[in-house]
């Protein structure tokens, strides 16, 4: 993950990364309603930052947690 990609992250996506550092195993369904966007929306912006190599899912759906890959979290504290 670069900087630039970093420095490019919408407010909803730092809001969602800063959600799942605080507690891993939020739901969509949970984040929708602490962010205020459709659940859809917050699958998009999960997408992204899948893509991008921010966050991955460990586990299934149900039961499973996010983790946070270490580059962005030292540089986001």
């Amino acid at each position: 993950v670069t900087d630039k990609v970093t420095n490019n992250l919408t407010n909803n996506q730092l809001k969602i990364i800063n959600i799942i550092k605080n507690n891993a195993y939020v739901t969509t369904k949970k984040l929708s309603e602490e962010i205020y966007i459709s659940q859809r929306k917050i699958k998009e912006n999960i997408a992204k930052l899948k893509k991008f190599g921010i966050i991955k899912r460990i586990g299934p759906a149900k039961g499973g947690h996010w983790e946070i890959i270490e580059y962005l979290y030292s540089h986001k504290k």
